[in-house]
């Protein structure tokens, strides 16, 4: 039987069945609420943006409300017409789930949802899986987390793990900020965010953009807000995405994300290095900001050992990288093996989600 894979992350959900090659749902993580206070699952909070408050149930990796997750997880049952009853579950797992938070879903999946049996696994393993490489870094950057997992012959170098705490909801907040500032009004940041992926790019020449008076930029353009009225905006274009590379621009005290791969590179094996340089991989709904993928690759030429060669390419499905690595491992003959099946769950409780690890990697949460 197909298992149906999950990947949670804080601003969307992909579900889909094994095997298949992109999610047949794709759902808003965003719980929203009118004016009532009645809860509305999926996309509506971003068609109805002016009258809906916007909560998410998973912060930074994190989940914070438990009781949303769980209706959403029912809708996403619901959606795709599966009974849990009868179906294997396969969830993709963020860097900070702790051990209590694994145990949790794993009571939850068995004893709410009565699921047959269940399995997870950490997203960026997924993410590398789905490029079809055995070596190489896969670096994520998403709505709340950039997170850089080195792979060495299909196993994590869980040593070499990175995550900072910076990604596409920060821009969002520092566009929402800036042009605030400058008394163009933006309703609230779901506006913010989708001004961010309409219009924001990563610039390759920070330095000489920067300098450019805005009435002369080409990049100036206009957005029509929901009451009618239209904002321009010119430098925020670039500035706000620059913040990926220098944190210290929006008041935070992190390393670029170029600076966070090279420092977990450096983590492993000397003789490993020029394999994972040449096979740097990245993905994530940030990185399809234009410019994002040849700035990562400059940078990273900038900083890498003299004479190393760097490759950076992005992956074919950023969106649902992740996702895709959970459909491709579930379909293996070997995922029975990783498989924790009801009886298990009986006999030892939801702490057996610690003693199986997926066969491709080393790592396990905390």
């Amino acid at each position: 039987m197909k298992a149906l894979v999950l990947d949670c992350g804080s601003d969307s959900i992909k579900a889909g069945l094994s095997g298949d090659s992109e999610p047949s749902l794709l759902l808003s993580t965003n719980m929203a609420l009118n004016k009532s206070h009645e809860s509305k699952i999926g996309n509506i909070g971003q068609e109805r943006r002016d009258i809906l408050r916007l909560n998410c149930p998973i912060n930074r990796g994190f989940i914070t409300n438990w009781n949303d997750m769980e209706k959403i997880w029912s809708f996403v049952f619901d959606e795709i017409k599966v009974d849990p009853d009868n179906q294997p579950i396969f969830l993709s797992e963020s860097p900070c789930c702790s051990r209590s938070q694994r145990e949790r879903i794993t009571e939850l999946m068995f004893e709410k949802f009565t699921v047959p049996s269940m399995s997870m696994q950490l997203q960026s393993v997924l993410s590398m899986l789905s490029t079809g490489l055995e070596s190489g870094i896969i670096v994520e950057c998403g709505d709340g987390l950039t997170q850089i997992l080195p792979m060495f012959k299909n196993l994590a170098v869980s040593n070499a793990f990175a995550r900072i705490e910076l990604g596409g909801t920060d821009l969002s907040d520092y566009l929402f900020n800036l042009m605030n500032a400058k008394e163009s009004v933006i309703p609230n940041r779901n506006v913010s965010k989708e001004i961010k992926e309409k219009f924001c790019y990563v610039s390759t020449d920070i330095k000489n953009e920067s300098k450019a008076p805005s009435e002369k930029l080409s990049a100036c353009l206009d957005y029509n807000l929901p009451d009618g009225k239209t904002l321009s905006i010119s430098k925020e274009r670039f500035l706000v995405p620059e913040a990926l590379f220098d944190p210290s621009s929006i008041g935070f005290l992190l390393p670029g994300i170029h600076q966070v791969c090279l420092k977990a590179t450096k983590k492993c094996e000397t003789n490993i290095q020029k394999s994972l340089f040449e096979n740097i991989v990245v993905t994530g709904g940030t990185t399809l900001l234009p410019g994002f993928t040849e700035r990562f690759q400059k940078e990273m030429k900038k900083i890498a050992p003299w004479r190393t060669s760097v490759k950076v390419t992005l992956h074919p499905k950023p969106k649902y990288s992740a996702w895709l690595g959970g459909s491709i491992l579930t379909s293996l003959p070997n995922f029975e093996n990783i498989l924790i099946h009801k009886k298990d769950y009986d006999e030892f409780g939801s702490w057996v989600i610690q003693k199986k690890t997926n066969f491709f990697a080393s790592f396990v949460g905390n």
